[in-house]
C-alpha cells in the first residue's frame, strides 16, 4: 500500500540546506488567524505535552520536544498517527487512532527510539501503516547499549497497541530509518537498513496475518552483503504483491536497486533501477493493484523513474521526470487504481515540481506547484484510486508553514494553500482515503509553547444523509413530524430543510404545518464543516381536514335518522410508485341504495391528471355491490377513490381511499346528511 509520505528526511541534507532549515525554524512565531481554504480543517493536537530532559547530545544534535509526525488511513477513513515525544532524557515513540466521524483517542506509548537528533528535527523516524479493517503496525529503531535495533507494534482492528517486538539482530546496529507497508489481508513487510559487521545490507521481515514476526536474527537480506546500501522504501497493494527499492554504491557510484515479491511467492533478483557513471539517490516506489511498481529516484541534476513487472522484471527504460537538468531533491511517487502516476520533487529554486503520467507511458511536462519565490522542503504526494492527488511541503521562505495543492484526475494542480495556522509547522507526512480525503501530520513549534504533533484534512466528501422519514400525507394546519440524520467521516453534518412551500427548519426532527393542500416537495440538505453539501428529496400530499357532519334535523325524540354502515373489501399489489387493486367491493349495502364510485388522481405539474377507471354507479343496489371498473387499474400513488353509498332517509356513507404505494392504501370514513352534497364527519 502506498502511502507516499515523503519519507525523505533520514537522508543527509547539503550544509546549506540544514543550516537554513535550522535559522528558520529557530524564528518561529505565533499562532497566526485562521486562513483554511475551503475544504482544509483547522489542525487539532494529538500528542500529549512533553516533559523536560534534555537528553546530551553531540554538536549540531538536540533532543526535540515532539518529532517524526507519520500518518495512514483506511480506505474507509480510520485514521492512525505515530510520532516521537521527548519525556525527560528518553524519546518516546506514541500513536493515537481516529475512528471515521469521531476525534483522536489518547495516545499510547509503544516504545522508545534515539533522542538526538540532527538541529533537533532530523532523527528517528517511526513508520506507520494500516490495512483497510483498521490492523495497524508502527516501526522505529530503539536503541541499546551500543547498536539500535529495529522494533514492531501491532495493533488488531479496533484494539490497542501489542509490546514491542524485535525485528532486527540486536548483536549489529540497525539505523534509525525503517519502512513498513500492510496488505488487505494483514500481511506486514518491514524493511531497514542493518549492519552485518562489515556493510549496510537492506533486511526485510513479513508477518502473516494474525501471526506473529520471525525471530529477531532470521530477517531476509535482500540487497548485495559485500556493498553498502541505504535508504530502503517499501509498498505493497491489497493483494499483497511487494516493491522495495533502495540505494547501494557498486564501488564507484550510488545505484538504484529493486526487488519485488508477488502475493504468495518468493523476491524476484535484484534489479538496477538507475544507470552508471552517476550517483542516484532518494528512491521511492508505488504499486498499483495488480502488482506494477513503479520507482522514482534522483540521479546527478535529474529525477528518474522505470517501471517493474509484477514478477520484478524491468519494463522499459529509465524516464526522465524532471525534464531539465537542475538541482533536484526529495522525490516522491502515487499511483491510482489504472497505474496512472503522480510524481512530485523539489526542484530548481528549491520549488516543489510535479508530473504525471498515464499507465506505462512517460511522463509529461513538469509543472511548479508551490508558490513564486518558495524554499520547499520533503514533499510528498498521495493518490486515491479514481486519480485525485495531494501533495504537501514545508514551505520555509519567510515562516516556516505546511502548504498543499489539489489535481483532479488527469488535471493539473490547483493553488497553493497554507493548512498549517502561524508560523513553526515542518516535515508533513500524508495519507489519503478511499473518497480523496487527505490527512496531513505534521511538528508544530509554536514560539514560547512546547512543541505538538498537529493533524488536519482535507475534506473531499459531503456528509451522508440516512434514515430519512417524511410521511406521504399531511392534513392542512396539523404539524406534520419530520427526522433524518446525516454523518460525514471528518467535520460532522448540519441538516437543513426546504418544505416546498417557501418555509424550512434545521436540526435533525423538525415540525411543519402547511397552510394549503397540494402535493410538496420536501428537501433535505446535510452539510459539512468544510462546505460540501448533498441533499435527498421527499413528497408530502396535504388534503384539507374533513369537515364535521351537522347533526341531523330531529325528527323526534324515538325516531332518529338511520346510517349506512358499509364496508370497502379489496385486495392490491403495489410499488413504490403505484397500486392496482386486484379485487374491491362494497359490503353491508342497504336494500334499494345507490352505489357510485369516482377517483381524484394526484395533481403533476405541466399535465392534466386522469383516473384510470371509469365512474361507476349501481342503484337499486344492496348487500355486497362488486365495484368492477376499478379493478385491475393501477393507481398512481396520491389517488384518492371515493365511494359514496345514499339512500332517501338515511345518513349516506362516504369512503375514501388513498393510494400510497409500497405502503398500501388507506381508508377514511364521513357521512353525509339527506339531502346533503358535501360529506362531514360523523357524529
Amino acid at each position: 500500500m502506498d502511502k507516499a509520505l515523503g519519507r525523505r528526511l533520514a537522508r543527509v541534507m547539503s550544509a546549506a540546506r540544514a543550516a537554513l532549515l535550522l535559522l528558520v525554524i529557530a524564528a518561529t512565531g505565533a499562532w497566526g488567524a485562521d486562513a483554511q481554504a475551503a475544504g482544509w480543517l483547522s489542525p487539532v493536537a494529538v500528542s500529549t505535552p512533553q516533559t523536560s530532559g534534555p537528553a546530551t547530545c553531540g554538536f549540531l544534535s538536540g533532543q526535540p520536544g515532539i518529532a517524526s509526525v507519520d500518518v495512514a488511513v483506511t480506505p474507509a477513513g480510520e485514521t492512525v498517527a505515530t510520532w516521537t515525544r521527548a519525556n525527560g532524557g528518553t524519546q518516546e515513540v506514541q500513536a493515537a487512532v481516529r475512528p471515521p466521524g469521531g476525534a483522536f483517542g489518547p495516545a499510547q506509548t509503544l516504545g522508545t527510539t534515539q533522542p538526538c537528533y540532527f538541529i533537533g528535527i532530523l532523527g528517528a523516524q517511526p513508520r506507520v501503516a494500516v490495512d483497510p479493517k483498521g490492523n495497524a503496525v508502527v516501526v522505529w529503531a530503539h536503541p541499546l547499549a551500543t547498536t539500535s535495533v529495529i522494533q514492531a507494534s501491532v495493533r488488531p482492528a479496533g484494539g490497542s497497541f501489542s509490546p514491542p517486538a524485535d525485528l532486527s539482530d540486536a548483536s549489529r546496529n540497525a539505523q534509525s530509518d525503517p519502512d513498513v507497508t500492510i496488505s488487505a489481508d494483514g500481511t506486514i513487510v518491514a524493511v531497514w537498513t542493518w549492519n552485518n559487521g562489515s556493510k549496510n545490507v537492506i533486511q526485510t521481515s513479513t508477518r502473516a496475518p494474525g501471526g506473529a514476526f520471525p525471530p529477531a536474527g532470521t530477517a531476509t537480506t535482500l540487497s548485495n552483503v559485500t556493498q553498502d546500501a541505504a535508504a530502503a522504501r517499501v509498498a505493497s497493494n491489497d493483494r499483497g504483491d511487494v516493491a522495495v527499492v533502495w540505494r547501494r554504491t557498486n564501488g564507484t557510484n550510488q545505484i538504484a536497486q529493486a526487488r519485488v515479491r508477488p502475493a504468495g511467492g518468493a523476491f524476484a533478483p535484484v534489479v538496477d533501477l538507475s544507470g552508471t557513471g552517476a550517483d542516484a539517490d532518494a528512491p521511492a516506489v508505488a504499486i498499483d493493484p495488480v502488482g506494477r511498481a513503479t520507482a522514482v529516484w534522483t540521479r546527478s541534476s535529474l529525477v528518474e523513474s522505470r517501471f517493474l513487472t509484477a514478477a520484478g522484471a524491468l519494463d522499459g527504460g529509465i524516464d526522465n521526470v524532471s525534464d531539465t537538468a537542475e538541482t533536484v531533491n526529495y522525490p516522491t511517487v502515487a499511483l491510482d487504481a489504472s497505474n496512472n502516476a503522480v510524481a512530485v520533487w523539489v526542484g530548481g529554486s528549491n520549488q516543489t515540481k510535479a508530473a504525471s503520467r498515464a499507465s506505462r507511458a512517460s511522463f509529461g511536462t513538469p509543472q511548479t506547484i508551490s508558490g513564486p519565490g518558495s524554499s520547499s522542503l520533503l514533499p510528498a504526494v498521495a493518490m486515491d484510486p479514481s486519480g485525485t492527488a495531494v501533495a504537501v511541503w514545508t514551505q520555509s521562505q519567510s515562516t516556516t508553514t505546511i502548504q498543499a495543492a489539489t489535481r483532479p484526475p488527469g488535471g493539473s494542480f490547483g493553488g497553493v494553500e497554507d493548512i498549517s495556522q502561524g508560523s513553526g509547522a515542518y516535515l508533513a507526512s500524508l495519507a489519503i482515503d478511499g473518497e480523496a480525503n487527505a490527512i496531513v501530520g505534521w511538528t508544530f513549534s509554536p514560539s514560547g509553547s512546547p512543541q505538538v504533533a498537529q493533524v488536519t484534512a482535507y475534506d473531499a466528501a459531503p456528509p451522508t444523509i440516512s434514515a430519512a422519514s417524511v410521511p406521504g400525507t399531511g392534513t392542512t394546519g396539523a404539524p406534520v413530524g419530520m427526522s433524518a440524520a446525516a454523518s460525514d467521516r471528518w467535520s460532522g453534518a448540519n441538516l437543513s430543510w426546504s418544505f416546498g412551500d417557501g418555509s424550512s427548519a434545521t436540526g435533525p426532527s423538525v415540525s411543519h404545518a402547511y397552510g394549503a393542500p397540494g402535493v410538496y416537495t420536501v428537501t433535505i440538505t446535510a452539510t459539512d464543516g468544510a462546505g460540501n453539501g448533498t441533499s435527498i428529496q421527499r413528497t408530502i400530499q396535504v388534503a384539507n381536514p374533513v369537515p364535521a357532519v351537522p347533526a341531523p334535523p330531529v325528527q323526534n325524540a324515538t325516531t332518529p335518522t338511520p346510517a349506512i354502515n358499509v364496508t370497502l373489501s379489496f385486495k392490491y399489489s403495489a410499488s413504490n410508485s403505484s397500486t392496482k387493486l386486484t379485487s374491491f367491493s362494497a359490503k353491508g349495502v342497504p336494500t334499494g341504495a345507490t352505489v357510485t364510485v369516482g377517483c381524484t388522481p394526484p395533481k403533476r405539474k405541466g399535465k392534466t391528471p386522469r383516473c384510470p377507471a371509469r365512474d361507476f354507479k349501481k342503484s337499486n343496489a344492496r348487500g355486497t355491490v362488486k365495484l368492477t371498473t376499478f379493478v385491475s387499474k393501477r393507481f398512481k400513488r396520491g389517488t384518492v377513490i371515493e365511494v359514496r353509498v345514499t339512500k332517501p332517509g338515511m345518513i349516506g356513507a362516504v369512503k375514501r381511499l388513498t393510494i400510497r404505494g409500497r405502503s398500501g392504501p388507506t381508508t377514511t370514513t364521513s357521512c353525509l346528511a339527506p339531502g346533503a352534497k358535501t360529506p362531514s364527519r360523523c357524529s
